[in-house]
């Protein structure tokens, strides 16, 4: 049915190698984030959902973060699309850890439209898109993703 063939296609748009919806969102500094110009800006753009209260997403962040303030000449871009449902405590965690990456969150949890559009069902889900906007990459890990950006400069 016609309705199968749509949900078929939109996962399809998702796997590597295809081009995810764009999207354009304000951030936690209320600056517009157009997801098809910071690609065009950059060699990859990290996509990457997570949340304050996910527990893995907290056990990894923290050092992920560390390593990302600390690169020099960065050929790629992060945009953090939280899933949270409270502004305060997106706000301070974002701040106490030092994520001084792209921040954006729509405070609807899985239901927000971003996060719908790409169909998350878990955080932290991470995607790497190129300056086309393609999916380059699929990584599982933040350590997978540092691995990935280290070697593909």
């Amino acid at each position: 049915s016609d309705l199968l063939k749509e949900r078929a296609s939109q996962y399809r748009n998702l796997q590597i190698g295809n081009i995810p919806p764009n999207f354009s969102t304000v951030d936690l500094n209320n600056r517009t984030v157009d997801l098809n110009k910071v690609c065009k800006e950059n060699k990859y753009t990290v996509l990457m959902f997570w949340a304050s209260h996910c527990q893995h997403c907290m056990a990894e962040l923290p050092g992920f973060s560390t390593w990302y303030n600390s690169i020099k000449n960065k050929n790629f871009e992060i945009i953090a699309i939280a899933l949270d449902g409270q502004r305060k405590k997106w706000k301070n965690t974002i701040t106490n850890n030092n994520f001084n990456w792209i921040n954006i969150c729509q405070f609807k949890v899985y239901k927000s439209p971003i996060c719908l559009d790409y169909k998350i069902k878990k955080t932290p889900t991470i995607f790497v898109l190129n300056n086309k906007r393609e999916i380059v990459y699929k990584a599982k890990s933040t350590n997978q993703l540092r691995s990935f950006l280290s070697s593909n400069k």
